[in-house]
């Protein structure tokens, strides 16, 4: 395939060499468990995972997924206490290979979770547990030992690595708790995510690298109103783009993406049909939830802030 001249969009290409190794390791796994006594068998997910053609995000067939796995899946339990398969891949009707997104292998595990009725899900990690920051970042990130699913989805929007909002949607959905642990110490307590409320949380950081602010300015002087916005929308849906903040004024929008140059690029061309736009590049997206002003303060001090979104529970800064 890499040596055939491309024919067809990266994304495609891309899926199609990515799944290979989770197909190899997954193998060499189930391969070394049966030869050390501890019996499974080993399926390839993309019989099961029906998904779309949108290549590296793609989504899943629902009914055609449920359907596999209780003709398929299910009945494996009566010769095995256990499946392996792959996580973060699945295939189109026509066979073809896709992958369904960032942190894709952590909802693979939670469609199955859904589906299966799963008692608990848990997902290993190299970290603690779910921190209330990066401690790649924050060498004082501080271990969180309880969450709601709420809370994790706000986590996730805002760009926090741990757990992708689309992990949580099939389990809160079947109130299915969720244990996040740490694979470097099993013993660590790690964290529970459940439906339970909580109090008295500790700030929660999210650091965005690398970000881009489209400056989209209307074209006549006319405000920009509900045609253009709704325009602009349609655009981020076309081209498979989340905007991470959205500043809205009388005649201008402001835009902050993840800077994937060819999206951008595509967006900011269309945009200009609606719009005038100019792109600001090179850019620091800072959001924290339960802030404190004096933990903002330290935060953005020396930082030239571009924009400020603030409500009462969360504060964002995209700044230079």
């Amino acid at each position: 395939m890499l040596h055939d001249k491309p024919q067809r969009e990266y994304d495609y290409y891309y899926d199609q060499v990515v799944c290979i190794g989770e197909l190899l390791s997954t193998a060499i796994v189930s391969a070394y468990l049966n030869e050390s006594g501890i019996s499974n068998q080993w399926m390839d997910v993309r019989d099961i995972f029906r998904t779309d053609d949108n290549y590296r995000d793609a989504t899943i067939d629902w009914g055609f997924t449920q359907e596999k796995i209780i003709k398929e899946i299910i009945p494996q339990f009566n010769k095995n206490n256990i499946v392996i398969t792959q996580g973060f891949i699945g295939a189109t009707d026509e066979n073809e290979s896709t992958t369904l997104g960032r942190e894709g292998s952590d909802y693979s595990a939670a469609v199955f979770a859904n589906m299966l009725d799963a008692e608990s899900l848990t997902i290993w990690k190299d970290v603690e547990g779910v921190m209330n920051a990066d401690p790649k970042e924050f060498p004082d990130a501080r271990l969180i030992t309880q969450l709601n699913y709420d809370e994790v989805i706000e986590m996730a929007y805002y760009g926090a690595q741990v757990i992708h909002p689309k992990t949580i949607k099939p389990i809160q959905n079947k109130a299915i708790p969720l244990y996040v642990k740490c694979f470097l110490d099993i013993n660590l307590p790690g964290t529970v995510i459940h439906t339970k409320g909580l109090k008295n949380l500790p700030a929660i950081i999210v650091l965005k690298q690398n970000q881009v602010l489209l400056h989209l300015h209307s074209k006549d002087f006319s405000f920009v109103g509900e045609k253009p916005t709704a325009e602009l929308y349609h655009l981020f849906s076309e081209i498979k783009i989340k905007p991470n903040l959205v500043h809205n004024g009388a005649v201008t929008l402001e835009v902050c993406l993840d800077d994937k140059p060819e999206k951008i690029e595509k967006l900011a061309l269309r945009a200009s049909d609606i719009f005038e736009v100019r792109i600001e590049k090179g850019l620091t997206l800072l959001t924290i939830r339960h802030y404190r002003e004096e933990l903002l303060s330290k935060l953005t001090e020396g930082k030239q802030v571009i924009l400020k979104q603030q409500s009462a529970q969360t504060v964002q800064v995209l700044m230079r």
